[in-house]
């Protein structure tokens, strides 16, 4: 007895006697018969933030999916020592001390650059004739992570090219909380 019911339960079962699934269409709202449609789930994928460089001169900007994120400044400058007349030092001291003299004139020219000068300027005046006229100017600042560039020594002046990136909107920042700076400008 138990063979006969194994043996119609395998006929029925390779004979396609079972129940196929239904799917309903919902616009006609009959039922059709057909296999079922497995989809596969699409996972979106986390999207990389579209970073650009862009450069514009002497400017370099990061754009972050449309939005200006910082822009890195370039400044150069220039600086030219002459090494002491005198003739008391050797060679080698006049030109290390001419280079010095440079490398301080580069970082001065870069301080313009950077926080502007401050002119002071003073003029005496008698019988509508000038009499006597003052100028100063003066450089206060700091100048970190200058380089330098290039550097010659030719007909007794060494020369000094040095340069500094600068993140525009962290100097901004920088100079807004310092009002000193401000009120020169």
């Amino acid at each position: 007895m138990r063979k006969v019911a194994l043996a119609i339960g395998g006929i029925l079962l390779f004979t396609g006697c079972c129940k196929r699934l239904e799917l309903v269409d919902c616009n006609t709202t009959s039922a059709v018969t057909s296999k079922p449609v497995i989809k596969p789930i699409v996972v979106p994928k986390p999207q990389k933030p579209l970073i650009q460089t862009v450069k514009y001169g002497n400017q370099e900007c990061i754009i972050e999916n449309g939005i200006k994120k910082s822009c890195i400044i370039l400044l150069e400058a220039k600086g030219v020592g002459v090494p002491p007349c005198n003739g008391t030092c050797s060679e080698a001291q006049a030109r290390a001390m001419a280079r010095r003299a440079a490398v301080l004139d580069a970082y001065k020219a870069l301080a313009e650059k950077m926080y502007g000068i401050q002119v002071n300027g003073r003029d005496t005046v008698k019988n509508m004739i000038l009499q006597n006229s003052q100028l100063r100017a003066y450089i206060e600042g700091v100048v970190k992570g200058a380089r330098v560039e290039e550097e010659d020594f030719k007909n007794g002046i060494y020369t000094v090219s040095m340069s500094v990136k600068l993140d525009v909107s962290r100097w901004n920042k920088m100079l807004e909380n310092q009002p000193n700076y401000i009120a020169r400008q």
